[in-house]
């Protein structure tokens, strides 16, 4: 994140994400978005340092998502609700 250009295109990725996700939650499909976010994406994993930020991004959320199921399964919780389809 030293580097402001890579710092401001993960963060218009970032909100592109959330656009993206609201619209399919909404039920509708944007291409147009989906595609620039689609290339953004593409832009963003030539650069290393933004490609290793990602990549260590999504791993921590998928840890997160896997304590959540841990401590689900530990007080007998059901969060099929959040599984993604």
């Amino acid at each position: 994140m030293a580097n402001e250009t890579t710092a401001g295109l993960i963060k218009q990725y970032h909100q592109l994400q959330l656009k993206a996700q609201a619209a399919q939650l909404g039920g509708q499909k944007d291409e147009a978005l989906l595609q620039q976010l689609q290339k953004l994406g593409e832009v963003l994993l030539l650069n290393p340092d933004a490609s290793a930020f990602l990549m260590s991004e999504f791993r921590l959320n998928q840890m997160v998502g896997d304590v959540y199921k841990i401590l689900a399964q530990a007080i007998d919780v059901d969060l099929g609700m959040l599984e993604e389809a």
